[in-house]
């Protein structure tokens, strides 16, 4: 009689293999003991991605040097690179193996495996109906994209809204050539739709990397992704999933190259690194557990100098040092919090890392819909004491960090990894142990690694200043389960039902945040809102109404500015600090949009060019500190006209002047 055959947990073959050499080495524990098996499993899509993505940062980066980041620069880089990759295609003998359909439809015709494709195919659905409404995206990421092909390289923008300048690069890097061969935005949330349906088996390899049981790593594979500030980004064009894939695939080219001692590994981990720090500065701790991870690699790559000084050099120009560099030369910091007037660290680190904890367990635990969220925020400004309320506020940048601030909805702009999956992590550890199956499987080297992931984790709560840190903790929740998965209790829960039961209800709720979000909702709100009788349109009814008009109209929100313009100008001013200032350039290429500052002169604004300018009355009374009748007299100017305009639905409505300069100085 034979042996039953062990149950698989396939992780890949659903989007692209390659057939490579398999690798069977092994790598040695601290205690002497061995930890055989594959290098995890051939992961070309995800070394080809990390490819694409260094390519693209160092392209933007080498065509502005030359002056030439423009449709002609991007022609030629393209093509040179598509010629390399078609000589090492013949040199190396790769050949495409895409996994058979039965095999796909077997796989995926499994419970979580088919839950989370269904999400997946709903939140990309999403970024195609509807036109890009991020609105960090449209307020300074695409725009600053927009000025350097104005420029023709990547240049300082004189402003004062100084994140078109100090941000990292690295999505924009991505972007940049999407928008130049088809000179629209429309296309940029693919992005996050090829890292969403990388993530499961990236999350898996690391899972088991990191010492978890195969089907615990197996189960959250699918779990994991289902967090709200993944699947909520899968149809957007924000860069927190973006920035959140990468550290993941560092680790797991890091754990490959210990197992294979490939120096093609190695490399791929190295540039993921780097293009971890590129994505999100807040990533940049986690640049040392990659580099704790490569420790085995070591003596391996100082035997190869030439390649290891090659593969650094890449990555230090795909990396933020770059960004650095200007940020260090133009505001005398590296990190451009000074130019933005904000607070990284400092203080007291425990009171700052516990304000943090308590903001991550409020955002990961709020419900989807919290309809008491007014009267929490009331409760709170209420019942804080005082004295904290004032430490707090000398720590922390924006005053929901510091009031404890909730939300109505969990959207993408403000959602953490999401209730479903905080609980379900929560209730692993009530489940009881059977056997020692479920322990995990630790070594000297694993322990290792997770050290430098804690104290990643732990700089980032120490340095984090901002009220959104359960959104820029996106990157950090991967290795907060990974520890959660180390117990034998969460190992053995995945196997009862009523687990599973629970595992279930997570999927639904998310699918709830995924149907009503609203910068992409998949049920007709407008339509339906807009029939409300108007006595009825108050309370949470008028907020949902004007929320769902808000974000439908973001993508063209100064269009009425536009139509209030002469058609044919091509260089507008622009009185503005944080707006989406995107569809003031639209259609891309037929107009430049500069920003217009208080201390601009006259003779100065005529000199860039600017005619006509359109002014934000709310940055105009804070910056401007004059009435405006006395400014217009100062740069020879006169009110063209007003136009009403919302952009957000906490802002209200407000009447944004229109200027046109005339001829000549005064």
């Amino acid at each position: 009689m034979t042996a039953p055959r062990p149950r698989q947990y396939p992780t890949s073959g659903w989007v692209l293999n390659v057939s490579l050499k398999p690798n069977t080495t092994t790598v040695s524990s601290g205690n002497g003991s061995q930890d055989k098996g594959r290098c995890g499993f051939n992961s070309p899509f995800l070394g080809g991605w990390i490819v694409f993505c260094t390519f693209c940062g160092a392209t933007g980066w080498i065509l502005s040097a030359l002056h030439q980041l423009n449709l002609t620069g991007y022609l030629v880089a393209f093509a040179i690179g598509l010629a390399a990759l078609v000589i090492w295609w013949k040199s190396s003998g790769a050949q495409f193996c895409p996994a058979p359909c039965s095999k796909f439809r077997r796989r995926f015709r499994r419970f979580f495996p088919m839950s989370f494709l269904f999400l997946a195919l709903l939140a990309i659905l999403g970024g195609v109906i509807y036109p890009p409404n991020n609105y960090d995206a449209l307020a300074y990421r695409v725009p600053r994209m927009l000025n350097w092909l104005a420029e023709g390289q990547w240049n300082w923008v004189h402003t004062i809204f100084h994140r078109l300048n100090t941000r990292a690069c690295g999505v924009e890097w991505v972007s940049l050539p999407f928008i130049v061969f088809t000179n629209t935005d429309r296309w940029l949330f693919l992005i996050n739709a090829v890292c969403y349906l990388m993530m499961p088996s990236v999350v898996f390899t690391v899972l088991r990397g990191l010492g978890v049981r195969m089907r615990a790593a197996w189960v959250w594979m699918w779990i994991l992704p289902t967090g709200y500030c993944y699947l909520l980004q899968a149809g957007s064009i924000g860069n927190d999933l973006f920035g959140a894939l990468l550290p993941l695939m560092a680790l797991h080219f890091a754990f490959r190259a210990v197992r294979s001692r490939s120096m093609g590994d190695v490399a791929l981990a190295i540039l993921g690194a780097a293009l971890t720090t590129s994505a999100k500065t807040s990533n940049l701790p986690l640049v040392l557990p990659v580099g704790l991870a490569l420790l085995p690699c070591l003596r391996m790559m100082l035997r190869k100098p030439i390649a290891l000084v090659c593969v650094l050099a890449i990555s230090a120009l795909v990396s933020f040092l770059p960004t650095a560099y200007f940020n260090l030369k133009y505001c005398g910091d590296w990190t451009g919090a000074k130019a933005e007037n904000l607070t990284v660290g400092g203080g007291d680190v425990v009171v700052h890392s516990a304000n943090n904890v308590v903001l991550l367990v409020l955002q990961n635990f709020c419900p989807p819909i919290f309809p008491m969220a007014d009267k929490w925020n009331q409760a709170v400004n209420d019942h804080m004491p005082v004295a904290l309320r004032e430490r707090l506020k000398k720590t922390f940048t924006e005053s929901g960090a510091y009031e404890w601030s909730m939300t109505v909805l969990q959207w993408e702009v403000t959602a953490g990894i999401g209730t479903g999956v905080s609980v379900l992590l929560l209730t692993g550890f009530f489940s009881r142990k059977k056997n020692r199956k479920t322990e995990p499987i630790l070594n000297s080297y694993r322990l290792l690694v997770f050290g430098g992931l804690m104290l990643a984790f732990f700089v980032y709560l120490a340095e984090m200043g901002l009220s959104g840190v359960g959104r820029l903790a996106a990157p950090y929740y991967p290795f907060i389960a990974a520890a959660c998965l180390l117990s034998g209790r969460q190992c053995s829960a995945v196997r009862k039902k009523w687990w599973q039961m629970l595992a279930g209800a997570t999927f639904l709720l998310a699918l709830l945040v995924l149907v009503i979000n609203p910068p992409r909702p998949l049920w007709p709100a407008n339509t339906i809102l807009a029939r409300v009788p108007q006595d009825k349109v108050k309370g949470p009814v008028k907020m949902a109404k004007e929320t769902y008009q808000a974000n439908s109209e973001r993508s063209r929100a100064f269009a009425p500015i536009l139509a209030a313009l002469p058609p044919d100008i091509q260089t507008v001013g622009l009185v503005t600090f944080d707006d989406p200032e995107t569809s003031l350039w639209r259609p891309f290429g037929s107009r430049k949009i500069l920003h217009v500052l208080s201390t601009d002169t006259g003779e100065v604004l005529r000199q860039r060019g600017i005619k006509y300018i359109v002014v934000d009355p709310t940055i105009f009374d804070q910056r401007f500190q004059r009435p405006l009748d006395q400014w217009l007299g100062e740069v020879n100017g006169k009110l063209l006209a007003t136009v009403p305009l919302q952009l957000k639905w906490s802002m209200g409505w407000h009447d944004w002047p229109i200027v046109e300069l005339n001829d000549g100085s005064r």
